[in-house]
């Protein structure tokens, strides 16, 4: 991606998934992670924000579910849904595009949060207005204990969607639940009614700092990995011009 003589007019990279590597090598050594492409990161971050049907019954199924689980208390439910509701992907496009110098994907990343962020709110009002009060879940932590968790979040996600060295689909639900609960809950509060003022002034403040927490941290990762930013701004710009 960085020679002089790339060209992707003129040549095509294609990568697929290694199931297992027979050689010399022991096991040890094959199986080490390596440290993914900025090319790699991008284009998985692309692909986990573009809008479609399949996308938006993802979001909507899971927080209907995150609503169901936080009326109900079943815990069981919230976790489960939990795990396929999208938000920290979007985030991560957000830091990772701003600064690669892909402006798209990061513009593309908050789009998807805000339509993620709707759908979230709009699952707690139906929910909510299905089934009725009182909500049966009420630890949301302290601000100070989000933005503890949303810190140490994003430091493992960012270096995870480095070298994959970890289980995604664990640190999706901690990230999610520092995200997908909190528009959950303001559906439901404006049909069972908001708790004093304080605290939902809090509650909301926290999503925010949720946000810009993952945001600012994993953009700090993906800084300190040291992703060149030429190589992936010449080649989105020759591939876009052809479009």
């Amino acid at each position: 991606m960085s020679a002089d003589f790339f060209d992707p007019r003129q040549y095509c990279i294609v990568s697929d998934e290694v199931v297992a590597i027979v050689s010399q090598e022991p096991p040890e050594s094959v199986t080490r992670p390596i440290k993914l492409s900025a090319t790699t990161i991008l284009q998985d971050l692309w692909l986990q924000n573009h809008i479609t049907a399949g996308y938006i019954a993802r979001a909507a199924v899971s927080t209907l579910l995150v609503a169901y689980g936080l009326l109900s208390g079943d815990m069981t439910i919230y976790i489960v849904a939990l795990l396929f509701t999208p938000f920290m992907g979007q985030v991560m496009a957000m830091g990772f595009g701003g600064w690669m110098g892909d402006w798209r994907l990061a513009r593309q990343g908050l789009i998807v949060l805000a339509l993620s962020t709707v759908i979230a709110i709009a699952a707690g009002v139906i929910v909510a207005a299905i089934m009725g009060g009182p909500l049966s879940y009420d630890e949301f932590g302290t601000l100070q204990s989000n933005f503890a968790i949303s810190f140490l979040v994003g430091i493992v996600a960012g270096l995870d969607t480095a070298d994959e060295a970890g289980r995604r689909e664990l640190i999706a639900v901690a990230g999610a639940a520092q995200f997908a609960s909190f528009p959950v809950w303001l559906g439901i509060a404006l049909i069972l009614g908001f708790p004093d003022a304080e605290t939902t002034l809090w509650r909301i403040a926290t999503f925010f700092v949720n946000t810009i927490t993952i945001l600012v941290v994993t953009l700090a990762v993906y800084i300190a990995l040291r992703y060149r930013r030429e190589a992936i701004r010449r080649y989105a710009a020759v591939t876009r011009s052809q479009a």
